[in-house]
């Protein structure tokens, strides 16, 4: 007859970290499969006295978005790996709301200011605040 031992707790230990390291392992080709599905492709153009909009997709995943405002225009774009940008073009004779952000002695967190395009690109740059409009 044989005799059973007992597994200690480090036996214990390296069996429930093999167990959840192959759990791991099989969650990441799963997820993995679901990535590889293809993208359906989408071109759609959205026409407003206000606004017009363009999205673009294709199979890969590359999202495109333009969109052609009164006082607003700009693209936002994210790849397949994951990389966004976000282009804002603001006209130089246009009046915006700005808000600041309490960077500047001048310029208060939380005041709102009413100021030109071209003023508001110097301090977004400078990141004193935001654009409210």
């Amino acid at each position: 007859m044989e005799k059973k031992t007992r597994t200690t707790k480090s036996e214990k230990r390296e069996a429930r970290k093999d167990r959840r390291e192959d759990r791991k392992e099989a969650r990441a080709e799963r997820k993995e499969e679901r990535r590889s599905r293809e993208k359906k492709e989408l071109d759609i153009d959205i026409d407003t006295k206000r606004v017009d909009i363009s999205i673009d997709r294709d199979k890969e995943g590359n999202l495109e978005v333009e969109w052609d405002g009164k006082h607003v225009d700009g693209k936002y774009s994210k790849s397949k790996d994951g990389k966004v940008t976000l282009e804002v073009e603001i006209n130089d004779d246009e009046l915006y709301v700005f808000e600041g952000n309490g960077k500047n002695r001048r310029l208060p967190k939380g005041a709102i200011w009413k100021l030109t395009g071209s003023v508001i690109k110097g301090f977004l740059k400078r990141g004193w605040g935001k654009l409210k409009k």
